[in-house]
């Protein structure tokens, strides 16, 4: 028969760290029912190889980890790394990048120039858009430590959103998170946004297959007033019908983004800022 080749290989899936336990606890499950099922045939004749066989296959099988389940598990992982990784770096006093993004809400807050030199702040000077100043609020007021661990954990929990987004089978998502993993790491030891902003240009694209047209909108929105190249993802509206139904949400968006300011400044303060904003980039 065919199900006497079938043999349950208990290390069939290589890419399988985070359930070794698991595979440890079947291990010893299948070997305590292969010898149920052994000594139960004794007692009436010759072992059935093939109805072991098969009770084995069947039992490996049952206990296979689902795709929600692997992913609550990668998800923990994730958080947990991002949680070490920022308490590591703030007891290290390693996260410039965020102290930058940080000092640049109060900054805004209390109208100075954004993209001038504070050395006695931090080192390099702040590039990003005035509406990236406004987004970054809920880390600015935390206390500084809370604040470093939030924002890692954002940067690692978005990207594995935007991979779940692309609905991959369990083991080539299991394959992507984990050996997409070390450089992860790297840009949240920096503290920086690059791991958001491609997970929203996947994101821009799998929402908007669903034709969630509103929702797709928002994310190249925010790319852009993150990191200008982000808004790379726009292109896709471009061919998306109904295209001026489609277009129309994305410029209600990048309007939405672009006038954040206009909640701490009136608008020829607004100008200014953006003046400011022009000039640092030249």
């Amino acid at each position: 028969m065919a199900v006497f080749n079938q043999r349950p290989n208990l290390y069939s899936s290589p890419f399988y760290p985070l359930t070794i336990l698991g595979h440890l606890v079947r291990y010893f499950q299948i070997h305590r029912t292969l010898l149920v099922i052994y000594f139960k045939e004794k007692l009436v004749g010759k072992i059935d190889k093939e109805k072991v066989q098969l009770k084995l296959l069947n039992y490996y099988n049952r206990f296979q980890p689902s795709q929600e389940r692997q992913a609550v598990l990668l998800l923990i992982l994730y958080i947990l790394v991002a949680t070490i990784i920022g308490f590591q770096q703030y007891l290290l006093d390693a996260y410039n990048n965020f102290t930058i993004f940080k000092d640049s809400v109060f900054h805004l807050v209390n109208h100075q120039n954004l993209y001038l030199e504070y050395p006695n702040e931090y080192f390099d000077v702040f590039l990003y858009n005035p509406s990236f100043s406004v987004l970054f609020i809920p880390f600015a007021y935390l206390q500084t430590g809370l604040g470093v661990v939030a924002w890692t954990i954002t940067i690692t929990t978005t990207y594995f959103w935007g991979i779940r987004s692309l609905k991959l089978s369990r083991n080539k998502e299991l394959f992507f998170l984990l050996l997409i993993l070390p450089e992860l790491i790297t840009s949240v030891e920096n503290m920086q946004n690059n791991p958001i902003i491609a997970a929203f240009i996947v994101l821009s694209v799998t929402t908007l297959e669903k034709n969630k047209i509103k929702q797709a909108s928002i994310y190249p929105a925010i790319n852009f007033f993150i990191k200008g190249y982000g808004g790379i993802a726009s292109v896709f509206f471009v061919l998306k019908s109904p295209r001026i139904k489609t277009l129309l949400y994305l410029f209600v968006s990048f309007a939405a983004f672009f006038s954040l300011p206009l909640i701490f400044y009136s608008f020829s303060e607004f100008v200014i800022l953006y003046k400011q904003w022009l000039w640092s980039l030249k």
